[in-house]
């Protein structure tokens, strides 16, 4: 799927910069249309969210990336305010 593919992407961006990090938190965004979702990784403990959902072998369908993970849309207020607290946060690195 193309959210699939998506995380796939984020995630092999975000074990590049890891290394070469020299702010406290990186933040990434995955836009779809108007909706999106976020990537937080934390550079004191390694943690990047949300986390990774493994395939699980045998198991006939397994969505490693629910489109539920995309849930913010910046048409929306609560959408377009998480968007800025990023930015503030951001800000202050």
């Amino acid at each position: 799927s193309e959210r699939r593919l998506a995380d796939a992407q984020m995630r092999r961006g975000f074990d590049w910069l890891a290394e070469r990090l020299s702010i406290p938190a990186l933040y990434g965004l995955s836009i779809f249309g108007t909706v999106f979702g976020i990537y937080r990784y934390d550079a004191l403990t390694g943690d990047l969210t949300p986390p990774k959902i493994p395939h699980v072998f045998g198991k006939a369908q397994t969505d490693t990336a629910p489109v539920t993970r995309w849930n913010y849309d910046i048409m929306h207020p609560a959408g377009a305010k998480k968007l800025l607290e990023i930015v503030d946060e951001a800000k202050d690195m």
